[in-house]
């Protein structure tokens, strides 16, 4: 702990080494000074009545503990702090001793104590969306695979929009099951995974639903890049959601690339980049946390759950933004390795690297 002492003056007279190093002083820089040189700005004054109601009735006291109370360095930078004081008796009058904690480690650690209590809140509504959207999707899967089997006089139009139907059932309940995973930590079924097939077949998905023709792609893929182990689920989720955010922040052109991750070695990048509103600088720091949200009906859990997915995949996502200018997320993956033990597991005879993982990939997300 650092250690103050200061007259009823507000004066003060010592420092000791873990004070100092705290600060970032030296003792001689502040005996003589009053103790609000340690305050924030926005605190002293408040501090100094404090300081003078203290002073009337002196009795030892811990301060902190539910109140907000900030130490101020050297170089201005604040710190968390909890403070203990205690009254000394000497014969040249009354002196302070204050001992400091700084607790931002402390505050840190109850920070991911409460996010784990968001985590552990969303297992259980997870589990429960998991079990009740699940008989509901099973009906409707049963009633038009006996449709498409049954009835053989249905339209060409008619039969494609069953199967249609029939490919997002299945979607929702992988992505029902995958939300359940993603919130116990238990990782899904991992595969091969060709990112540039994956980029199409989002892109495909959310092009069923266009803006009168408003909305353009654009994609710039590398296709020599080597798959990566991926749980496909998540994976498209992941772009789906992006891609989706820059349709909603009225974006007219998405442009998509993949390639080689600059100074990571082994590691694809994948950028989304979109010509809409942009995101404010205040806001870009929360864009991850659970439940902060700009959208008026949005559940602010998207971006958290896209994030989880990339950083269980040993991954990252970075964010760039422009306000009037368009928006930039860039999600960087471990590549697979390209041994030839590797490719002789993953490739059937007969068929390229690239070809398998095309055709795995596109089976997948398809469900046939």
């Amino acid at each position: 702990e650092g250690i103050i002492s200061a007259d009823s003056n507000g004066m003060i007279r010592q420092l000791n080494p873990r004070g100092q190093e705290m600060f970032g002083y030296h003792e001689m820089e502040l005996v003589g000074q009053p103790i609000e040189v340690l305050v924030p700005q926005r605190f002293q004054y408040r501090h100094e009545a404090h300081r003078s109601a203290f002073f009337l009735t002196p009795k030892s006291r811990k301060m902190g503990r539910g109140m907000e109370i900030a130490g101020r360095r050297k170089d201005g930078s604040e710190f968390p702090v909890e403070i203990s004081l205690n009254v000394v008796h000497t014969h040249r009058g009354k002196l302070v001793i204050a001992f400091v904690t700084d607790i931002t480690e402390r505050r840190a650690m109850e920070r991911v104590a409460r996010r784990n209590e968001t985590v552990d809140a969303l297992a259980a509504v997870a589990a429960g969306i998991a079990h009740e959207l699940n008989n509901p999707l099973a009906v409707m899967a049963s009633r038009i695979e006996l449709m498409l089997a049954a009835d053989q006089d249905l339209s060409v139009q008619t039969r494609d929009d069953l199967l249609v139907l029939q490919k997002n059932i299945e979607r929702a309940s992988r992505i029902s099951h995958n939300m359940l995973s993603l919130a116990r930590q238990r990782p899904g079924a991992r595969q091969a995974v060709d990112m540039n097939a994956a980029v199409e077949e989002a892109i495909m998905i959310v092009g069923a639903e266009p803006r009168g023709g408003v909305l353009r792609y654009e994609t710039i893929l590398d296709r020599s890049l080597p798959p990566v182990m991926a749980e496909p689920t998540g994976v498209e989720q992941v772009l789906i959601n992006f891609i989706l955010n820059a349709r909603d922040a009225g974006a007219h052109l998405i442009r998509i690339e993949t390639g080689w991750a600059p100074g990571r070695a082994g590691h694809l990048s994948l950028s989304i980049t979109d010509d809409g509103a942009g995101i404010a600088s205040d806001v870009l720091g929360k864009l991850f946390q659970p439940f902060f949200t700009t959208k008026a009906k949005g559940t602010g859990l998207g971006l958290w759950l896209s994030q989880r997915i990339v950083q269980d995949h040993g991954g990252s996502i970075t964010v760039e933004s422009i306000v009037g200018e368009g928006t930039t997320f860039a999600i960087t993956l471990p590549t697979m390795g390209e041994s030839s033990s590797d490719r002789a597991k993953l490739t059937p005879r007969g068929e390229s690297p690239a070809s398998s993982q095309i055709a795995a990939a596109r089976s997948n997300q398809s469900g046939r």
